[in-house]
């Protein structure tokens, strides 16, 4: 049974379905996160980059499937 779960993380793992909605839901908060680290009274540039990092990720893959429906 093992095997089996095993392989079964592996196909979802190796096809993720990615949701539209929650894409733009990281985008939005992972800018939120990157604001609030650079407004802080000590403010951590390091966090903030990784943060903008991740939505630009989350945003390009959001872009992508755009370009990839429209025709």
């Amino acid at each position: 049974m093992a095997d089996s779960l095993a392989s079964i993380g592996a196909q979802t793992a190796a096809s993720p379905s990615v949701d539209p909605i929650q894409l733009h839901v990281q985008v939005v908060n992972n800018l939120a996160r990157c604001k609030a680290l650079i407004m802080a009274n000590e403010p951590m540039y390091l966090f903030a980059i990784q943060q903008l990092e991740a939505a630009h990720t989350a945003l390009a893959q959001l872009a992508a499937m755009h370009n990839g429906s429209v025709h």
